[in-house]
């Protein structure tokens, strides 16, 4: 029979299982389908160059920057007009194919940069596909310089654009952030600040937007199985108490 008197070493063991250590940051996150909406320049305040560093770009991030079983994507461009070019879905239910023949085939308008138009029918795009309580992401490429310069700026005060407050006001509640993609030789970085809130963080090149957005996407703050500062050694402290009292009364109990 397993006795304390035989094994006294033992009580260094059996506490273990009467104890639990709770790791802090252990609870995984869950996991969720991530929302990203491309918004495109089309207009004359970009060049042909430009118009194809974005349409790479783009290729480039739905094949291979982003994770297709867990991303939903939709691409809208703006110019004079703006038009949903390939509607909010699953990113795994749509084909190679698909993705190289819509992208070849987005018209370089190159009309008037109605910027505002733009983000209000990508906004549109996700809330009809999308659920509003998920995060979501808004990659917006452009000047930076809406034309014309008041009822096209969504970060109008000055009540030009009279959709502009509204349209902010739905970028909050429908939780979507905003990454700004400038492109263009004639760039005004800090006329669509308010969509980033004003972090420059959030505002980079085309050259750099692959890794912008990579990060943008990223997971948080990986999971961590370190312990506070103290936990095991208190732990292991109390252990030993322990199994140090169940030693001497396991001697005792030999003496006797």
């Amino acid at each position: 029979m397993f006795s304390l008197r035989a094994n006294p070493c033992a009580g260094l063991i059996f506490p273990l299982a009467l104890v639990t250590f709770v790791l802090p940051g252990a609870a995984a996150h869950a996991s969720t389908i991530q929302d990203v909406e491309f918004v495109m320049a089309a207009d004359s305040g970009i060049s042909t160059s430009d118009w194809t560093s974005e349409k790479d770009f783009v290729q480039n991030a739905l094949e291979n920057l982003l994770t297709p079983s867990a991303t939903r994507v939709g691409i809208v461009d703006f110019s004079s007009t703006s038009q949903v070019r390939l509607t909010s879905r699953l990113l795994s239910g749509i084909s190679k194919t698909t993705i190289e023949s819509t992208i070849s085939n987005l018209p370089f308008t190159q009309g008037d940069a109605h910027i505002s138009d733009g983000v209000e029918l990508a906004i549109q795009d996700m809330e009809n596909h999308d659920l509003a309580t998920e995060s979501k992401l808004m990659v917006l490429i452009s000047t930076g310089n809406p034309n014309p310069p008041g009822s096209q700026n969504p970060c109008d005060t000055t009540g030009v654009n009279g959709d502009a407050a509204t349209l902010r006001s739905k970028l909050a509640s429908d939780n979507i952030d905003v990454l700004e993609v400038m492109i263009g030789a004639d760039q005004h970085t800090g006329t669509l600040g308010c969509l980033v809130h004003y972090d420059q963080s959030k505002v980079v090149q085309i050259t750099g937007a692959a890794a912008a957005l990579s990060a943008a996407l990223a997971p948080d703050t990986p999971v961590s199985s370190a312990p506070e500062p103290g936990t095991f050694g208190f732990a292991f402290g109390a252990l030993g108490f322990v199994g140090l009292a169940a030693r001497r009364r396991a001697t005792n109990s030999h003496q006797a």
